[in-house]
């Protein structure tokens, strides 16, 4: 085998490694969410359910809901936000800032307010 071929099987081979190594830490970290930074506890509403401009927005899909939400809190499915982008094949697609914040000002929600 050339030092061409060597050298891409080899540089494959540590790409699948690290993809492999990822996916495994990913797994093992327990994280569901990729910013869980920008997801609210239940403890910091707690803490935050006094603020006027605090609104809750409960995004889950209709197969995750289970019928109950927070008192005050606004259901607006995942799936407004998305739309299906079956032509050039990506699946479901972020609709955009300029339409999420549409969507967000049908509901009563402010560019000033917390969600």
């Amino acid at each position: 085998m050339d030092n061409s071929k060597l050298i891409r099987h080899v540089a494959i081979a540590a790409i699948l490694l690290l993809g492999v190594y990822w996916s495994a830490a990913s797994a093992i970290s327990g994280e569901e969410y990729p910013n869980t930074g920008f997801l609210a506890t239940g403890e910091w509403l707690k803490s935050h359910k006094g603020d006027v401009s605090l609104v809750i927005v409960d995004v889950r899909n209709d197969k995750d809901f289970d019928g109950k939400l927070i008192p005050g809190a606004i259901r607006m499915p995942w799936s407004q936000f998305q739309y299906n982008e079956s032509v050039s094949n990506m699946g479901e697609v972020f609709v955009g800032i300029v339409r999420a914040q549409q969507l967000l000002g049908e509901h009563g929600i402010a560019r000033n307010d917390t969600v």
